[in-house]
């Protein structure tokens, strides 16, 4: 110990326990004070390494890095003042304190530079400014285009129901979660209503279902809404307003799903197909003509080969005689 004190040139030398001894009370406090502000200054540079590792994204680290080298030198000239009070390392203590002047004043240097470029940079109010203002124009970027697409789906859902306007045929479109139900007005026409004499219900298409037909019409839309089939084709018959019954055929399909796969919205269309079953009747009736006319001529020719055969007898037996 005493050679490191002969190297740092401490013969001579006074440490300060000599000028503060006759004062406990001051000696103490200087004490006290000293280890408890090297302590502080220890303990800053690690919380600013642990958020500086935190926070990679800061700007100037190696401006904080040297503000903590700077404090890790306070705090070691303090430590040194502790030290000398018993220990005359006068040399170490004006080293580290020189050390500490010259990054003292770098770092001082370094923070006039550096303020100016600094204050430049966009605070945190700032940039949340900037973000909020990015996120609204892409909030109303994506509004635009949805509403943009809903518009084409709403105008080319339009321009199919002008279609099946023209087309004669009758169309429906029902909410299956409320039960209301649209139906055009050629799909009340064709049954001999008028705008304004069916109800935009569900229960209306089915009160007017003929009873022989509602079983196989309810399997059918069943199949449909729990998407076992993609879509159904029938043909059934519907009550009209003069209590007779029009053969219709039915074309529908769900064209919207929830999350987990309820029908929420099903559109069909009805085409009248009355005259079509008719004719099929009365194509059916000719052939079933036929097919009796075919029966008695088939009959009336066997009778008439077995009276001819009979006669032929007759004449022979009378030829032998």
């Amino acid at each position: 110990m005493q050679q490191l004190i002969d190297f740092w040139g401490t013969k001579g030398l006074i440490p300060h326990d000599n000028y503060l001894s006759w004062n406990p009370i001051l000696l103490w406090l200087n004490v006290i004070s000293d280890l408890l502000i090297t302590f502080a200054y220890y303990s800053i540079p690690l919380a600013i390494i642990y958020y500086v590792r935190q926070r990679k994204d800061l700007p100037y680290p190696w401006l904080i890095a040297m503000f903590s080298g700077f404090i890790v030198a306070c705090g070691t000239t303090h430590l040194l003042s502790v030290i000398t009070i018993w220990i005359p390392l006068y040399w170490v203590d004006g080293i580290v304190k020189g050390i500490t002047a010259i990054l003292s004043v770098t770092t001082a240097i370094m923070m006039l530079w550096i303020t100016p470029r600094a204050l430049s940079l966009p605070t945190i109010n700032q940039l949340q400014n900037e973000l909020k203002d990015e996120l609204q124009d892409e909030l109303q970027d994506e509004l635009h285009k949805r509403k943009a697409a809903e518009d084409a789906l709403i105008e080319s859902e339009y321009r199919c129901k002008f279609a099946l306007y023209g087309s004669g045929d009758g169309i429906w479109d029902r909410n299956i979660q409320t039960g209301v139900v649209e139906y055009s007005p050629r799909w009340k026409a064709m049954l001999g209503y008028s705008e304004n004499e069916i109800l935009p219900s569900h229960q209306e298409w089915l009160n007017r279902i003929h009873p022989d037909d509602q079983l196989f019409v309810a399997k059918a839309m069943l199949a449909c809404l729990d998407n076992k089939v993609a879509n159904y084709s029938i043909e059934y018959r519907l009550r009209c307003k003069n209590q007779t019954y029009k053969w219709i055929k039915s074309r529908g399909m769900v064209v919207s799903r929830s999350e987990d796969e309820k029908p929420l919205r099903m559109i069909g269309i009805n085409t009248d197909i009355s005259e079509h079953k008719q004719i099929e009747e009365d194509l059916q009736k000719t052939q079933s003509l036929l097919l009796e006319n075919q029966r008695m001529l088939a009959e009336s020719l066997h009778i008439a080969t077995i009276g001819s055969s009979s006669l032929s007898g007759d004449r022979t037996s009378e030829m032998v005689c």
